[in-house]
């Protein structure tokens, strides 16, 4: 699942509430990484995505690396891209997690959205900033 709107350059934030606690990727994509997913393999999967998974404790682009802590059903995942230096980072009810990835490519050329992989029957909501967030980051 991704968002439609795509971002090329300023800081962004999304925020996903956990309904279940199983494997799901959060994180940014872009279009043509977006048009390789397939039912085995999403966000954090490509070249040009990037993800969190709280279940495994891992971050992912092509590969995953040990990063954050678990999560739980209730926890707010927000979930931050700054184009302008090329940085995504994770916030989890709040607490930042430290800066997941520092290659993000950027430029005329790369445009990034939100984008969520969630196994069989896991359950978020998220909030595109429609509403107030839970856990405003500064900045973002």
């Amino acid at each position: 699942c991704c968002a439609n709107t795509a971002l090329t350059k300023g800081k962004w934030m999304y925020e996903v509430l956990l309904l279940s606690r199983g494997i799901m990727q959060l994180g940014w994509t872009t279009p043509s990484s977006f048009a390789n997913f397939t039912t085995q393999e999403g966000v954090g999967d490509t070249e040009n995505s990037f993800a969190f998974d709280g279940k495994r404790i891992k971050k992912w682009n092509k590969g995953a690396i040990d990063y954050g802590e678990e999560w739980n059903v209730g926890d707010v995942i927000g979930c931050c891209i700054d184009l302008d230096i090329g940085e995504v980072s994770y916030y989890r009810n709040g607490v930042s997690l430290g800066v997941a990835f520092s290659n993000v490519k950027t430029g005329t050329n790369y445009a990034y959205f939100p984008a969520v992989s969630l196994s069989f029957e896991e359950h978020i909501r998220i909030n595109f900033g429609d509403r107030p967030f839970n856990y405003k980051i500064e900045g973002f």
